[in-house]
């Protein structure tokens, strides 16, 4: 007999996938953002300046790890379950 917690369990698991899903797509979202931002020119005397961009790749990879550290805790919990 499958008692309710089960399925609350199945229902829980199916949304860490989700979630997992989409934090990992956003991590390669950021990852291309920040791949585009180094790869372009910085001499360009109409572009931004160096120190804006600085700051703008910092804040994108403190963002970065963060969606990482989400993404462990995720897998991390999947794996706990067993259900992986």
């Amino acid at each position: 007999m499958a008692s309710p917690f089960d399925d609350l369990d199945r229902q829980h698991l199916v949304e860490v996938h989700r979630l997992v899903d989409l934090a990992v797509k956003m991590l390669a979202k950021q990852q291309e953002q920040i791949r585009k931002l180094t790869g372009r020119r910085s001499g360009d005397p109409n572009y931004r300046s160096r120190r804006y961009l600085r700051t703008v790749l910092l804040k994108q990879r403190l963002e970065l790890a963060q969606n990482r550290a989400y993404i462990n805790q995720l897998e991390n919990e999947l794996r706990l379950r067993g259900l992986e």
